[in-house]
This record gives structure tokens, sequence and C-alpha cells, in this order.
């Protein structure tokens, strides 16, 4: 694996491993009342519910599959996937939708602007007018954490299976490889011992017609 090649695939790996981790962190999905990274413009909750219902995850699972050094990128990810995996499993879930309500990050408002119409238009976001038709100071959300979960388990399950998949195959073509090349040593060296062998008894043969020879000379 070449250093780009890493430098790209570590950051498709965070990029990933931040939607499981977020996910944690808000208690699986119900408490969002945490800062935005640095990188990240909008609020927390709006980057995770968006990236979820655009299906960035598998999009980014899918990009990590195109590394083409299976056997370190499993190393890779088991080391990162693991324990992520071990909590998320970890957790027991109440079944069905919970609505939860999320305040309106006024620091944010225009950086979640995009971001929350959008996800007013999938139907996955709603908010009620304020007293005196004024702006709410909160969102709604119904939020199937199982599912959320559900679906981060097989996003990161299926990729870690798909490498080690492919790291197998690759395993068993070099083993096969190595039998067949073990079998045609075998096959040479077999030939060469017949080989020497004829060769010896032509010796044996040469060195019986010289000494007939010189008994008739003398």
């Amino acid at each position: 694996m070449s250093l780009r090649t890493f430098q790209e695939t570590c950051e498709d790996l965070d990029r990933l491993v931040w939607y499981p981790t977020v996910f944690i962190q808000s208690n699986m999905g119900i408490n969002w009342n945490m800062p935005p990274k640095k990188e990240i413009c909008s609020s927390t909750w709006v980057n995770f519910f968006v990236g979820m219902n655009s299906s960035e995850p598998a999009e980014l699972a899918k990009k990590i599959l195109t590394n083409d050094s299976p056997n370190q990128l499993l190393t890779l990810l088991e080391h990162r996937l693991m324990p992520i995996i071990r909590v998320l499993r970890s957790k027991n879930l109440e079944r069905g939708k919970r609505t939860i309500k999320i305040k309106r990050n006024t620091d944010n408002s225009e950086t979640d602007k995009d971001g929350v119409a959008w996800l007013m238009d999938m139907g996955l976001v709603y908010e009620k007018q304020g007293k005196g038709g004024k702006e709410a100071d909160s969102y709604s959300l119904d939020v199937d954490r199982v599912g959320l979960r559900s679906y981060l388990l097989y996003t990161l399950e299926d990729l870690l299976t798909t490498v080690r998949r492919t790291n197998s195959r690759k395993i068993s073509v070099l083993e096969l490889r190595v039998v067949t090349m073990q079998r045609e040593l075998e096959e040479k060296t077999e030939l060469l011992e017949t080989a020497n062998s004829e060769i010896e008894r032509l010796k044996t043969q040469i060195k019986g017609s010289v000494k007939k020879t010189e008994k008739v000379k003398k």
C-alpha cells in the first residue's frame, strides 16, 4: 500500500467511523447537545442525519474497498472498527421510533439551513410554530435507534466481511500457487533423478565396454 493510498483510505475511514462514533456519543441517537467538529460547519445532528439518509456511510465503504492491499487494509479495519462494533452490539435498545426534540442552534442557523430543509423535505424533521407565529426554538425528529444501529452495524460488518473474503481468496490463490510450484519442483526433481540414474547407467556401460576393448587388444 502506497503512502498516498494509505492516507486516502485513512481519511475515508475517519469519515466513516465518525457516524457510529457520534451515534454512540449521542446516547444512541437521542441526545444531540454536542458541539460540532471544527472542520464541520453545521450542527452534528444535521450532518449525521443528512449523511445517514443520503447513504454516505455505504458510499464511503465502497470507496474504501477500492484499496488494492486487502491484507494491510484488513489490519487497519479490524483495529478501527472492531471496538466500535462491540460497543454498538452491547447496548440494549427499545424497538420503534422515539420522538426527540433538538434545540435550534442559533449560532449555526445559516449553516444548518440547507441540511434542515433537506431533512424536512424528506419528512424526517418537522417543527411546530412558536407562540404568536414566532419561529420554533427546537426541531422534532422521529428516531429509530434500532434501525440506525442496524444500518451502521451492517455497513461496518459488511465492509469487514468483504475485505476478509478478498484477503482469504488472495491467500488461497497464493497457497494454490505454492502447491503447484511444489508439485512442479517435485516432478522436475524426479526427472532429474531419472536423468542422473540414466547417466550413471550409461557411464557404467561405457566403462564395461572400455574394459572389454582393452582385454581384446591384449
